[in-house]
């Protein structure tokens, strides 16, 4: 098992740099701390988002209440009995009271109890409607002071720099800001779940990510196709959920996802396996390395991604001349493409990778990437 892959496909920090560090009062005057940490493997807890729907505002509170159960369901292995609406759909007077109705029974069975709060979220405009459901109340929040900073370049909170802090099986994703928070989160969640996947070699039907992703949750399961790892819960099952989230100063947010079925050992290092030995992944790692760049952290990411092709090119027996590189494709997430000439024959072709982490160390950027 790849335990070692550490600040995997952290290509969305395309302007993250070393900079004054302050903390926005809003962290500490609006949002609650739940709101960054919902749960750990000792205090099951799940978020419900919802923007403001076009059906008023106990719809909208409605809706996330609905997603915090189901979420909080998934968690605990529980098939939850009911489907939520989207904000857009219409439902009848009764399957409105008969939805209702389920949650109410729901939430009195499994003892769910809840905390509500219409809240903004950093960079938008707009609020948001933000449900936490739980059983027993969270008492210790360890990442929530440095959540406050959230920083790449200092390693607060500590799990941007070491995702298996936690103990167990642990991913990190980001993403840029988008039109609204929960497509900003639904983003996030998936670029988690996609280094999860290819760090453990795991594979899930395309349409549970998809319905993940869809609804938003934060906490949920999924069944496994074919995998190399053995989770201590259902055979051929994994769940996993939000442990924290946070945003840097400009506005990314950061999203911390963990899997309570895959313990594993705490890694000391933040350095990634990779580094020194590039076959660690079970497939040979090409790195790119590039020094501070005058276009700053995006120009120097390009530089390393070249190089790292380059590197590629030449175990495949391919002369390139780099100042002839055509393009790198517009999204460097997962596999992507770069158009080069081939200084041999005079064709123009492509090379075929997938970036599977960067590395930054006193200035120093470090890309690895695998062919594909």
């Amino acid at each position: 098992m790849k335990k070692n892959l550490i600040l995997l496909f952290l290509l969305s920090f395309l302007t993250l740099g070393c900079r004054e560090v302050k903390t926005t009062p809003l962290y500490t005057a609006e949002l609650p701390k739940w709101f960054f940490e919902p749960a750990d493997v000792s205090h099951l807890g799940a978020l419900g988002f919802s923007d403001k729907s076009f059906y008023g505002n106990d719809y909208s509170l409605f809706l996330a209440k609905c997603r915090a159960i189901y979420s909080l369901l998934n968690l605990e292995n529980k098939n939850p009995p009911f489907f939520c609406p989207s904000q857009f759909q219409s439902l009848s007077s009764k399957s409105l009271k008969v939805l209702k109705t389920k949650l109410e029974n729901v939430s009195s069975q499994e003892g769910i109890k809840f905390e509500t709060k219409k809240i903004k979220i950093p960079g938008y405009s707009s609020k948001i409607f933000v449900a936490y459901a739980y059983k027993e109340k969270k008492k210790d929040f360890p990442y929530f002071e440095d959540a406050k900073i959230c920083s790449l370049e200092l390693c607060k909170p500590k799990y941007l720099c070491n995702p298996t802090v936690e103990g167990y099986v642990g991913s990190l994703g980001v993403a840029f800001k988008a039109p609204t928070f929960k497509e900003q989160y639904s983003i996030a969640v998936k670029r988690a779940l996609d280094l999860f996947l290819y760090s453990y070699n795991a594979k899930v039907e395309s349409k549970e990510v998809k319905k993940v992703i869809r609804t938003r949750l934060t906490s949920f399961k999924l069944y496994l196709k074919d995998a190399v790892v053995t989770p201590t819960g259902k055979k051929n099952s994994l769940r996993f959920l939000v442990r924290s989230l946070c945003f840097d100063k400009e506005g990314n947010l950061f999203v911390y996802l963990i899997s309570p079925d895959i313990p594993t050992k705490k890694l000391n290092s933040e350095k990634p396996c990779w580094i020194d030995d590039p076959d660690c992944l079970g497939e040979y790692v090409y790195v790119g390395i590039a020094k501070k760049n005058l276009n700053g952290f995006k120009g120097q990411l390009k530089t390393a991604l070249k190089k790292a092709l380059v590197e590629m090119a030449k175990v495949k027996g391919i002369r390139i001349n780099t100042s002839i590189f055509r393009k790198i494709g517009r999204n460097p997430f997962g596999t992507f493409k770069l158009t080069y000439v081939d200084t041999k024959t005079k064709t123009c072709q492509e090379v075929s990778a997938k970036i599977v982490g960067i590395y930054k160390k006193n200035g120093v950027l470090y890309v690895g990437v695998v062919a594909r």
